[in-house]
């Protein structure tokens, strides 16, 4: 398992070094934003769909075949994928945590709970995406999944573009509705959770 994660982290820096840089810009663009920080949840959206991006890469290659010859088995290459979505999801949802505290410490920007809601939501949009796309990516391949995942695609971006429209100062909802950022966000836990054991089923009865 960690010899495969050394391999996605590889692939990731050799292929997708700008993801690293837009990192950086929205991170600074939100230590400075002062009222719609929605702009923040792409690199969320994006460090969902790196893995899908990786998995097309080792088709390419046949490297799902190759790994046959390999001491894994199918469930550990799926775990594994879904392990290195949680490891980028959770690193740039630490650096979004810490961007929001020196927003607040920079801009005298209080931490109400409607921006502890805003990064919820924010974390629970980039756990769903690759909750959704995965398992049918594992069952499909990646270019028979290619509609399904444009089509994904259109209707988080829509989601995204609807949520800047009805957000202010970053606000989804109103202040005394963090109940709702709570469950969402454990509800997506326990979809990503329920997609990793899909995944696993859809892989094993595969052929490669």
């Amino acid at each position: 398992m960690k010899g495969l994660l050394k391999k996605d982290a590889y692939m990731l820096w050799k292929t997708g070094k700008h993801f690293f840089l837009i990192c950086i810009v929205f991170l600074a663009l939100l230590v400075y934003a002062k009222n719609n920080i929605t702009f923040a949840m792409f690199p969320c959206l994006i460090a969902g769909t790196l893995p899908v991006t990786l998995i097309s890469y080792e088709e390419r290659d046949k490297w799902q075949s190759y790994s046959a010859l390999l001491p894994v088995s199918r469930a550990q290459l799926v775990s594994e994928k879904y392990i290195f979505t949680l490891l980028l999801l959770c690193g740039w949802l630490s650096l979004l945590a810490v961007a929001f505290i020196v927003r607040s410490i920079w801009l005298h920007v209080p931490l109400s709970d409607s921006l502890i809601q805003t990064f919820l939501l924010f974390s629970a949009f980039g756990f769903c995406l690759p909750a959704v796309l995965l398992p049918a990516v594992f069952k499909l391949g990646t270019e028979k999944a290619r509609i399904f995942y444009i089509v994904m695609l259109c209707i988080f971006g829509g989601l995204f573009g609807f949520a800047g429209v009805r957000t202010n100062a970053g606000n989804f909802l109103s202040s005394t509705s963090l109940n709702f950022g709570v469950p969402v966000f454990f509800g997506i836990l326990v979809l990503f959770a329920a997609s990793w054991a899909l995944s696993i089923h859809f892989f094993q009865k595969r052929d490669l």
